[in-house]
């Protein structure tokens, strides 16, 4: 009898144990849906701890007139830019991003025959410890939005 009721926790700690498995398989799909719809309705990428360029989408390389070969491995600073830089207000924008600080930056990218201007948005991603390790960019380009504002007024 002692053993059967054993028997029967185990049967239901292995139950619990399953739904909690499926709950958590679905909360992580869930998730990886929404990162996937967000990567193909913005401009994304993804910076390292030293703001080289690890990984974008196509709409981020066709932004910054690109080929992901041309961005792949290349500074934030110097990503889409063929003007002169102002490396200490990069290294400033980076050292508050490396504190845990998300911040927002406009700067005009140089393209064949015009320049536009783009609204990044950048925000740490932290490890387990709390402390950054990546960056997120999220980009949008200004021009399009100010075009698409005064048409709709």
């Amino acid at each position: 009898e002692e053993l059967a009721a054993q028997e029967e926790e185990m049967r239901q700690n292995m139950e619990e144990i399953q739904a909690t498995q499926e709950e958590a398989s679905k909360r992580e799909e869930s998730f990886l849906d929404v990162l996937n719809s967000l990567k193909k309705a913005t401009c994304f990428a993804e910076y390292n701890y030293e703001a080289q360029l690890v990984d974008c989408n196509t709409n981020y390389i066709q932004l910054l007139s690109l080929t992901q070969n041309e961005a792949i491995g290349k500074y934030h600073w110097i990503v889409g830019s063929d003007t002169q830089i102002n490396i200490d207000s990069f290294k400033t924008i980076w050292d508050e991003l490396r504190s845990g600080k998300s911040v927002n930056i406009q700067r005009e990218i140089s393209q064949i025959n015009t320049k536009i201007t783009i609204l990044e948005k950048l925000s740490p991603i932290f490890d387990q410890s709390g402390n950054p390790i990546k960056f997120l960019c999220i980009a949008t380009q200004l021009n399009d939005f100010v075009n698409h504002q005064l048409k709709n007024q």
